[in-house]
Protein backbone atom coordinates (compact mmCIF):
# COMPACT_ATOMS: atom_id res chain seq x y z
CA UNK A 1 0.00 0.00 0.00
CA UNK A 2 1.37 3.40 -1.00
CA UNK A 3 1.68 5.76 1.93
CA UNK A 4 1.25 9.54 1.68
CA UNK A 5 1.86 12.17 4.34
CA UNK A 6 0.15 15.55 4.19
CA UNK A 7 2.07 17.97 6.38
CA UNK A 8 -0.09 21.02 7.07
CA UNK A 9 2.19 23.87 8.19
CA UNK A 10 -0.20 26.81 8.54
CA UNK A 11 0.62 29.67 7.94
CA UNK A 12 -0.53 31.29 11.21
CA UNK A 13 -3.86 33.14 11.09
CA UNK A 14 -5.30 30.88 8.39
CA UNK A 15 -7.81 28.83 10.35
CA UNK A 16 -5.37 26.12 11.41
CA UNK A 17 -7.12 25.67 14.76
CA UNK A 18 -10.42 25.06 12.99
CA UNK A 19 -8.83 22.36 10.82
CA UNK A 20 -7.15 20.77 13.82
CA UNK A 21 -10.21 20.75 16.07
CA UNK A 22 -12.39 19.26 13.35
CA UNK A 23 -9.96 16.51 12.34
CA UNK A 24 -9.22 15.67 15.97
CA UNK A 25 -12.94 15.39 16.74
CA UNK A 26 -13.53 13.06 13.77
CA UNK A 27 -10.42 10.92 14.10
CA UNK A 28 -12.46 7.67 14.32
CA UNK A 29 -14.37 8.33 11.08
CA UNK A 30 -11.16 9.31 9.32
CA UNK A 31 -9.42 6.17 10.56
CA UNK A 32 -12.23 3.99 9.22
CA UNK A 33 -11.59 5.62 5.82
CA UNK A 34 -7.87 4.77 5.98
CA UNK A 35 -6.78 8.27 7.07
CA UNK A 36 -4.59 8.71 10.14
CA UNK A 37 -4.74 12.12 11.81
CA UNK A 38 -1.86 11.92 14.28
CA UNK A 39 -3.15 11.22 17.78
CA UNK A 40 -1.27 13.97 19.62
CA UNK A 41 -4.21 16.24 20.30
CA UNK A 42 -5.65 18.74 17.80
CA UNK A 43 -2.42 20.67 17.13
CA UNK A 44 0.88 18.85 16.58
CA UNK A 45 3.03 21.99 16.80
CA UNK A 46 4.39 21.28 20.28
CA UNK A 47 5.41 17.74 19.37
CA UNK A 48 7.27 18.92 16.26
CA UNK A 49 8.96 21.71 18.19
CA UNK A 50 9.99 19.35 20.97
CA UNK A 51 11.66 16.99 18.51
CA UNK A 52 13.05 19.36 15.90
CA UNK A 53 13.92 22.62 17.63
CA UNK A 54 17.65 23.43 17.80
CA UNK A 55 17.20 23.95 21.54
CA UNK A 56 15.32 20.86 22.62
CA UNK A 57 12.19 21.87 24.47
CA UNK A 58 11.50 20.71 27.96
CA UNK A 59 8.48 18.47 27.54
CA UNK A 60 5.41 20.27 28.77
CA UNK A 61 2.22 18.72 30.08
CA UNK A 62 0.48 18.93 26.73
CA UNK A 63 3.21 16.70 25.26
CA UNK A 64 3.72 14.26 28.13
CA UNK A 65 0.01 13.50 28.38
CA UNK A 66 0.26 11.78 24.98
CA UNK A 67 2.87 9.43 26.42
CA UNK A 68 0.64 8.17 29.21
CA UNK A 69 2.57 10.21 31.75
CA UNK A 70 1.34 12.21 34.69
CA UNK A 71 0.70 15.68 33.28
CA UNK A 72 2.58 17.17 36.22
CA UNK A 73 5.78 15.56 34.93
CA UNK A 74 7.74 17.69 32.47
CA UNK A 75 11.04 15.83 32.35
CA UNK A 76 9.98 12.91 30.18
CA UNK A 77 12.59 11.66 27.74
CA UNK A 78 12.55 12.93 24.17
CA UNK A 79 13.37 9.36 23.14
CA UNK A 80 9.95 8.30 24.41
CA UNK A 81 8.28 11.06 22.46
CA UNK A 82 10.23 10.14 19.32
CA UNK A 83 9.18 6.51 19.63
CA UNK A 84 5.54 7.49 20.13
CA UNK A 85 5.81 9.75 17.08
CA UNK A 86 7.21 6.92 14.94
CA UNK A 87 4.43 4.62 16.10
CA UNK A 88 1.84 7.18 15.03
CA UNK A 89 3.50 7.63 11.65
CA UNK A 90 3.50 3.92 10.89
CA UNK A 91 -0.04 2.87 11.83
CA UNK A 92 -1.16 -0.04 9.63
CA UNK A 93 -3.95 0.36 7.09
CA UNK A 94 -3.43 4.11 6.81
CA UNK A 95 -2.76 5.07 3.24
CA UNK A 96 -2.95 8.74 4.17
CA UNK A 97 -1.41 10.34 7.27
CA UNK A 98 -2.07 13.96 8.23
CA UNK A 99 -0.09 16.14 10.62
CA UNK A 100 -0.91 19.77 11.36
CA UNK A 101 1.07 22.45 13.15
CA UNK A 102 0.93 26.15 12.26
CA UNK A 103 4.22 26.76 14.07
CA UNK A 104 5.98 24.69 11.41
CA UNK A 105 5.57 27.50 8.87
CA UNK A 106 8.54 29.32 10.40
CA UNK A 107 10.85 26.28 10.55
CA UNK A 108 14.43 26.96 9.51
CA UNK A 109 16.16 25.06 6.73
CA UNK A 110 18.01 22.97 9.32
CA UNK A 111 14.75 22.04 11.05
CA UNK A 112 13.17 21.18 7.69
CA UNK A 113 16.11 18.95 6.80
CA UNK A 114 15.97 17.14 10.15
CA UNK A 115 12.22 16.70 9.76
CA UNK A 116 12.58 15.41 6.19
CA UNK A 117 15.21 12.85 7.24
CA UNK A 118 12.91 11.68 10.02
CA UNK A 119 9.77 11.41 7.89
CA UNK A 120 10.98 10.24 4.48
CA UNK A 121 11.69 6.56 5.39
CA UNK A 122 8.03 6.08 6.34
CA UNK A 123 6.27 7.50 3.26
CA UNK A 124 6.26 7.13 -0.48
CA UNK A 125 5.03 10.71 -0.92
CA UNK A 126 5.16 13.78 1.31
CA UNK A 127 3.11 16.85 0.45
CA UNK A 128 3.42 20.16 2.32
CA UNK A 129 0.17 22.14 2.58
CA UNK A 130 0.20 25.88 3.38
CA UNK A 131 -2.64 28.38 3.31
CA UNK A 132 -1.44 31.92 2.58
CA UNK A 133 -3.46 34.83 3.88
CA UNK A 134 -3.80 38.09 1.98
CA UNK A 135 -1.39 40.67 3.50
CA UNK A 136 -3.94 43.34 4.48
CA UNK A 137 -6.25 40.87 6.19
CA UNK A 138 -3.23 39.27 7.87
CA UNK A 139 -1.91 42.63 9.11
CA UNK A 140 -5.26 43.48 10.67
CA UNK A 141 -5.54 40.05 12.27
CA UNK A 142 -2.01 40.16 13.69
CA UNK A 143 -2.58 43.64 15.07
CA UNK A 144 -5.66 42.41 16.93
CA UNK A 145 -3.90 39.27 18.15
CA UNK A 146 -0.90 41.16 19.49
CA UNK A 147 -3.05 43.69 21.32
CA UNK A 148 -5.23 40.93 22.81
CA UNK A 149 -2.09 39.14 23.96
CA UNK A 150 -0.48 42.34 25.30
CA UNK A 151 2.46 41.77 22.96
CA UNK A 152 2.53 45.25 21.47
CA UNK A 153 0.58 48.43 20.87
CA UNK A 154 -0.93 49.51 17.59
CA UNK A 155 1.51 52.40 17.43
CA UNK A 156 4.53 50.14 17.83
CA UNK A 157 3.34 47.74 15.16
CA UNK A 158 2.36 50.52 12.75
CA UNK A 159 5.77 52.18 12.76
CA UNK A 160 6.27 52.93 9.04
CA UNK A 161 10.06 52.58 9.13
CA UNK A 162 9.76 49.12 10.70
CA UNK A 163 7.12 48.12 8.13
CA UNK A 164 9.24 49.21 5.16
CA UNK A 165 12.22 47.34 6.63
CA UNK A 166 10.09 44.20 7.12
CA UNK A 167 10.63 44.24 10.89
CA UNK A 168 7.03 44.86 11.93
CA UNK A 169 4.87 41.85 12.87
CA UNK A 170 2.33 43.24 10.40
CA UNK A 171 4.56 42.24 7.46
CA UNK A 172 4.37 38.59 6.29
CA UNK A 173 7.46 37.00 4.74
CA UNK A 174 5.88 34.63 2.25
CA UNK A 175 8.93 33.92 0.12
CA UNK A 176 11.34 33.30 2.99
CA UNK A 177 9.20 30.58 4.56
CA UNK A 178 7.78 28.96 1.42
CA UNK A 179 11.19 28.86 -0.24
CA UNK A 180 12.73 27.26 2.86
CA UNK A 181 10.26 24.39 2.76
CA UNK A 182 10.45 24.00 -1.03
CA UNK A 183 14.26 23.86 -0.96
CA UNK A 184 14.13 20.77 1.28
CA UNK A 185 10.91 18.94 0.36
CA UNK A 186 10.92 19.99 -3.31
CA UNK A 187 8.82 22.47 -5.22
CA UNK A 188 6.54 19.69 -6.45
CA UNK A 189 5.71 18.78 -2.86
CA UNK A 190 4.28 22.22 -2.08
CA UNK A 191 0.52 22.79 -2.12
CA UNK A 192 -0.11 26.51 -1.68
CA UNK A 193 -3.70 27.65 -1.19
CA UNK A 194 -5.00 31.19 -0.91
CA UNK A 195 -6.88 31.72 2.35
CA UNK A 196 -9.97 33.18 0.76
CA UNK A 197 -13.51 31.93 1.32
CA UNK A 198 -14.42 32.76 -2.27
CA UNK A 199 -11.69 30.40 -3.50
CA UNK A 200 -12.30 27.51 -1.07
CA UNK A 201 -13.88 24.37 -2.50
CA UNK A 202 -17.50 24.60 -1.39
CA UNK A 203 -16.79 28.03 0.10
CA UNK A 204 -15.63 26.33 3.31
CA UNK A 205 -12.09 26.03 4.68
CA UNK A 206 -12.64 22.54 6.09
CA UNK A 207 -14.14 21.23 2.84
CA UNK A 208 -11.24 22.78 0.95
CA UNK A 209 -8.69 21.07 3.21
CA UNK A 210 -10.57 17.76 2.90
CA UNK A 211 -10.36 18.13 -0.87
CA UNK A 212 -6.61 18.76 -0.71
CA UNK A 213 -5.73 15.82 1.55
CA UNK A 214 -8.01 13.22 -0.03
CA UNK A 215 -10.80 12.87 2.53
CA UNK A 216 -13.75 11.03 0.92
CA UNK A 217 -16.65 13.25 -0.12
CA UNK A 218 -18.97 11.37 2.26
CA UNK A 219 -17.09 12.85 5.25
CA UNK A 220 -16.95 16.45 4.06
CA UNK A 221 -20.26 17.49 5.63
CA UNK A 222 -19.29 16.12 9.04
CA UNK A 223 -15.93 17.88 9.03
CA UNK A 224 -17.11 21.21 7.60
CA UNK A 225 -18.14 24.44 9.21
CA UNK A 226 -16.11 24.58 12.44
CA UNK A 227 -14.71 28.05 13.13
CA UNK A 228 -13.05 28.21 16.50
CA UNK A 229 -11.79 31.80 16.77
CA UNK A 230 -13.56 35.07 16.20
CA UNK A 231 -12.03 38.51 15.75
CA UNK A 232 -12.42 41.35 18.22
CA UNK A 233 -14.10 44.53 17.06
CA UNK A 234 -12.43 47.89 16.55
CA UNK A 235 -13.79 49.51 19.70
CA UNK A 236 -12.53 46.84 22.12
CA UNK A 237 -9.13 46.76 20.41
CA UNK A 238 -8.82 50.55 20.80
CA UNK A 239 -9.72 50.31 24.50
CA UNK A 240 -7.20 47.53 25.13
CA UNK A 241 -4.58 49.40 23.14
CA UNK A 242 -5.21 52.53 25.22
CA UNK A 243 -4.58 50.53 28.39
CA UNK A 244 -1.39 48.98 27.00
CA UNK A 245 -0.06 52.24 25.63
CA UNK A 246 -0.32 53.97 28.99
CA UNK A 247 0.98 51.15 31.17
CA UNK A 248 4.12 49.08 31.16
CA UNK A 249 4.86 45.39 31.17
CA UNK A 250 4.72 43.93 34.63
CA UNK A 251 2.24 46.57 35.82
CA UNK A 252 -1.00 45.73 34.02
CA UNK A 253 -3.23 44.23 36.71
CA UNK A 254 -6.51 45.18 35.01
CA UNK A 255 -5.63 43.99 31.51
CA UNK A 256 -6.98 40.43 31.71
CA UNK A 257 -10.24 41.40 33.50
CA UNK A 258 -10.75 44.27 31.05
CA UNK A 259 -10.21 42.02 28.05
CA UNK A 260 -12.62 39.42 29.44
CA UNK A 261 -15.38 41.94 30.18
CA UNK A 262 -15.16 43.37 26.68
CA UNK A 263 -15.48 39.93 25.06
CA UNK A 264 -19.16 40.26 24.13
CA UNK A 265 -19.34 44.01 23.49
CA UNK A 266 -20.67 44.56 19.93
CA UNK A 267 -18.81 46.85 17.60
CA UNK A 268 -17.49 47.58 14.14
CA UNK A 269 -14.95 45.83 11.95
CA UNK A 270 -11.34 46.50 12.98
CA UNK A 271 -8.82 47.85 10.49
CA UNK A 272 -5.49 49.59 10.65
CA UNK A 273 -5.38 53.05 9.00
CA UNK A 274 -5.07 53.17 5.24
CA UNK A 275 -1.49 54.60 5.20
CA UNK A 276 -0.34 51.68 7.35
CA UNK A 277 -2.03 49.15 5.06
CA UNK A 278 -0.47 50.79 1.99
CA UNK A 279 2.95 50.52 3.63
CA UNK A 280 2.32 46.80 4.27
CA UNK A 281 1.40 46.26 0.61
CA UNK A 282 4.57 48.01 -0.51
CA UNK A 283 6.66 45.90 1.88
CA UNK A 284 5.30 42.61 0.48
CA UNK A 285 5.21 43.63 -3.17
CA UNK A 286 8.30 41.63 -4.15
CA UNK A 287 7.14 38.54 -2.24
CA UNK A 288 3.73 38.59 -3.90
CA UNK A 289 5.30 38.96 -7.34
CA UNK A 290 7.51 35.95 -6.57
CA UNK A 291 4.52 33.87 -5.46
CA UNK A 292 2.62 34.66 -8.64
CA UNK A 293 5.62 33.85 -10.84
CA UNK A 294 6.36 30.56 -9.03
CA UNK A 295 2.80 29.24 -8.95
CA UNK A 296 1.05 30.91 -11.88
CA UNK A 297 -1.74 31.83 -9.46
CA UNK A 298 -2.76 35.51 -9.10
CA UNK A 299 -2.32 35.57 -5.32
CA UNK A 300 -4.07 38.45 -3.53
CA UNK A 301 -5.22 40.11 -6.76
CA UNK A 302 -8.05 41.99 -5.05
CA UNK A 303 -6.08 43.47 -2.15
CA UNK A 304 -6.89 47.18 -1.89
CA UNK A 305 -6.10 49.26 1.23
CA UNK A 306 -8.80 51.81 0.36
CA UNK A 307 -11.49 49.10 0.44
CA UNK A 308 -10.22 47.50 3.66
CA UNK A 309 -9.48 50.52 5.84
CA UNK A 310 -12.14 51.83 8.16
CA UNK A 311 -12.60 53.52 11.53
CA UNK A 312 -14.39 52.46 14.69
CA UNK A 313 -18.04 53.52 14.57
CA UNK A 314 -18.72 53.84 18.33
CA UNK A 315 -22.38 53.16 17.63
CA UNK A 316 -25.25 53.59 20.08
CA UNK A 317 -25.29 49.80 20.50
CA UNK A 318 -21.60 49.69 21.40
CA UNK A 319 -21.85 52.59 23.84
CA UNK A 320 -24.94 51.04 25.46
CA UNK A 321 -23.02 47.79 26.08
CA UNK A 322 -20.10 49.73 27.58
CA UNK A 323 -22.52 51.74 29.70
CA UNK A 324 -23.87 48.44 31.03
CA UNK A 325 -20.39 47.60 32.32
CA UNK A 326 -19.78 51.07 33.76
CA UNK A 327 -23.22 51.63 35.21
CA UNK A 328 -23.30 55.11 33.66
CA UNK A 329 -23.80 56.57 30.17
CA UNK A 330 -20.97 56.66 27.62
CA UNK A 331 -20.77 59.89 25.64
CA UNK A 332 -20.41 59.83 21.84
CA UNK A 333 -16.84 59.80 20.49
CA UNK A 334 -16.05 62.77 18.23
CA UNK A 335 -14.36 60.93 15.36
CA UNK A 336 -13.84 64.16 13.42
CA UNK A 337 -11.17 65.24 15.93
CA UNK A 338 -8.57 62.44 16.35
CA UNK A 339 -6.92 64.10 19.37
CA UNK A 340 -10.21 64.61 21.20
CA UNK A 341 -11.35 61.09 20.22
CA UNK A 342 -8.19 59.52 21.66
CA UNK A 343 -8.52 61.53 24.88
CA UNK A 344 -12.13 60.32 25.21
CA UNK A 345 -11.08 56.70 24.63
CA UNK A 346 -8.34 57.05 27.26
CA UNK A 347 -10.83 58.40 29.80
CA UNK A 348 -13.28 55.61 28.97
CA UNK A 349 -10.51 53.03 29.34
CA UNK A 350 -9.56 54.35 32.78
CA UNK A 351 -13.19 54.21 33.89
CA UNK A 352 -13.59 50.64 32.62
CA UNK A 353 -10.33 49.51 34.22
CA UNK A 354 -11.45 50.96 37.56
CA UNK A 355 -14.77 49.13 37.36
CA UNK A 356 -13.40 45.71 36.40
CA UNK A 357 -10.55 46.03 38.91
CA UNK A 358 -7.28 44.10 39.04
CA UNK A 359 -7.00 40.42 38.28
CA UNK A 360 -7.99 38.13 41.12
CA UNK A 361 -5.04 35.92 40.31
CA UNK A 362 -2.15 37.30 42.30
CA UNK A 363 0.92 37.67 40.16
CA UNK A 364 -0.92 37.09 36.88
CA UNK A 365 1.29 37.26 33.82
CA UNK A 366 0.15 40.75 32.78
CA UNK A 367 0.77 41.99 36.31
CA UNK A 368 4.17 40.42 36.73
CA UNK A 369 5.59 40.71 33.20
CA UNK A 370 7.68 37.98 31.63
CA UNK A 371 9.31 37.12 34.95
CA UNK A 372 7.88 37.46 38.43
CA UNK A 373 9.68 39.75 40.90
CA UNK A 374 11.43 36.83 42.59
CA UNK A 375 12.68 35.46 39.28
CA UNK A 376 13.80 38.92 38.24
CA UNK A 377 15.91 39.18 41.41
CA UNK A 378 17.41 35.75 40.77
CA UNK A 379 18.17 36.66 37.16
CA UNK A 380 19.89 39.87 38.28
CA UNK A 381 22.00 37.95 40.80
CA UNK A 382 23.02 35.45 38.12
CA UNK A 383 23.98 38.23 35.71
CA UNK A 384 25.99 39.95 38.46
CA UNK A 385 27.79 36.69 39.31
CA UNK A 386 28.64 36.06 35.65
CA UNK A 387 30.10 39.54 35.29
CA UNK A 388 32.26 38.98 38.39
CA UNK A 389 33.40 35.62 37.03
CA UNK A 390 34.35 37.12 33.65
CA UNK A 391 36.41 39.83 35.34
CA UNK A 392 38.15 37.21 37.49
CA UNK A 393 38.99 35.12 34.42
CA UNK A 394 40.44 38.14 32.59
CA UNK A 395 42.73 38.81 35.52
Amino acid sequence: MARTLYLHIGMPKTGSTSIQESFDAHRAELSAAGINYLDFGPSHSKVFLALFSPKKMKLRARVTKHLGADTAMTDYSLDDLEQAFKTQLTLPNAGITIASGEMLFRFSKTQCRDLHRFLSPHFDTIRVVAYLREPLSLANSRAQQNVKGARGTLGEMADLAAIHAGRSPLVPHYREHVETWASVFGQDAMILREFDRKQFVGGDLLVDFCHVVGVPDTLHAALAGIWTKTARNAETILILDSYLRRSREGHRPAFAPLRDRLEDVPGSHFSLPEPVLRAVMQAVEADVAWLRAETGHPFFAGADPAKVAGAAAWSDETRAALAGILGSPVAPIDRADPVAAQAAIDRLTDQLAAVVGPSRRAGGKYDRGRLGPALERIANLVRFALRRLKRAVRR
